[in-house]
């Protein structure tokens, strides 16, 4: 029941933030935990593509996809996480 409150509470006031940041270094991720110490919902939305040839695909640029797609959200999430579970249920959208 302690959590249906906190959620309740936290409608009646919503509060909304944003940040725009380079996800393709640890830097960007930091920047955002600076500003936004703390989050209820966390969105990770940010990816990136090439349209190439599989084969014409260099390992350096699969590294800066993996950095982008996937160590972006895992950064944040690994942020945030603990502090969400505290509050209510984690909320998250990849």
């Amino acid at each position: 029941m302690r959590r249906w409150r906190q959620s309740d509470r936290m409608l009646q006031r919503p509060r909304l933030n944003g940040i725009a940041a380079d996800f393709s270094r640890l830097v960007g991720a930091e920047a955002v935990i600076a500003k936004l110490p703390a989050v209820d919902v966390l969105v990770n939305n940010v990816g990136i593509f090439e349209p190439k040839p599989f084969a014409d695909i260099p390992d350096a640029d699969w590294y800066r996809l993996f950095e982008i797609n996937v160590m972006s959200g895992v950064r944040l999430s690994r942020h945030y996480v603990a502090g969400m579970l505290e509050r209510i249920w984690p909320t998250f959208a990849s």
